[in-house]
């Protein structure tokens, strides 16, 4: 089994990033679920996303079929819109 987790939490982001990485509506969290299943049919998805947390599980069951974390760095960048006021 393929197991890969990524997160960031309030320990080791901060409070800006967390919350343009949130999931805050039923329908941000809706797409996302379609979009992990589009990207990754492989791979099985949980996403966690409160006030503290985002983050990801993937597991695939499939041997020779892998995934890696800036491939789903790149799909929770992607998700969300951007904003002009920060800059890291």
């Amino acid at each position: 089994m393929n197991l890969l987790v990524l997160y960031c939490t309030h320990q080791t982001t901060p409070l800006a990033v967390r919350e343009r990485l949130a999931f805050a509506t039923p329908e941000k969290i809706t797409a996302s679920y379609i979009e992990l299943r589009k990207r990754f049919p492989d791979f099985e998805a949980v996403v966690l996303s409160t006030c503290n947390r985002v983050e990801i599980y993937l597991a695939g069951q499939r041997d020779g079929v892998s995934i890696t974390p800036s491939q789903v760095a790149h799909f929770l960048c992607g998700l969300q819109q951007p904003r002009k006021d920060l800059s890291w």
